[in-house]
């Protein structure tokens, strides 16, 4: 479906959570990303948004930029709808399944992190710009433990936490799953 056509239309369900493909402009049999949001049209807006920023270097974001160059814009299909407890390994379902159809699909992670592309240098820098010299209440820092409790942690991801002296990092040799 067309983009500003899915906007004017789409009417999400309450507590649903929607698998979602950005497409080929003109052509929603061609699938490029594979995303999922509780908030999808918000979200969809944020992927235009970031990639006009310009300073993204992930290839969802320089797909966008060149469609937008051409003066057009992703289709977007719901691929499909999801709830809290699915959502993870359904959108990692459905990144692989395009992965094979679609070689060249943006996704940097295979998916079901919430999140999980790789942070560039400037992107760490920022951050720590931000929070350095923060206090953060003892239920924000036990939220942080807590919520990455078993998993890796990339250097980089690591080199955050530490400079912030937010919480004591151990990298567990196994994961939870």
């Amino acid at each position: 479906m067309e983009y500003d056509e899915f906007l004017k239309t789409f009417i999400p369900e309450k507590d649903a959570i929607y698998i979602y493909a950005l497409c080929k402009p003109n052509d929603d049999n061609y699938i490029r990303y594979v995303g999922k949001s509780k908030v999808i049209i918000s979200r969809i807006k944020k992927h235009l948004e970031t990639s006009r920023i310009g300073n993204s270097e992930a290839h969802k974001n320089n797909w966008l930029r060149q469609i937008k160059k051409d003066e057009l814009k992703p289709n977007v299909i719901i691929i499909e709808k999801c709830n809290i407890d699915n959502w993870a390994e359904r959108e990692t379902y459905w990144i692989a399944y395009y992965r094979e159809l679609f070689p060249d699909l943006t996704n940097l992670a295979k998916g079901g992190e919430g999140g999980g592309r790789k942070l560039y240098q400037r992107e760490i820098d920022a951050i720590i710009k931000r929070n350095t010299g923060k206090k953060f209440s003892p239920e924000t820092i036990q939220k942080l433990i807590d919520s990455h409790a078993g998993k890796y942690f990339q250097k980089k991801q690591k080199k955050i936490c530490l400079s912030l002296k937010i919480i004591d990092i151990r990298i567990e040799q196994k994961s939870r799953f």
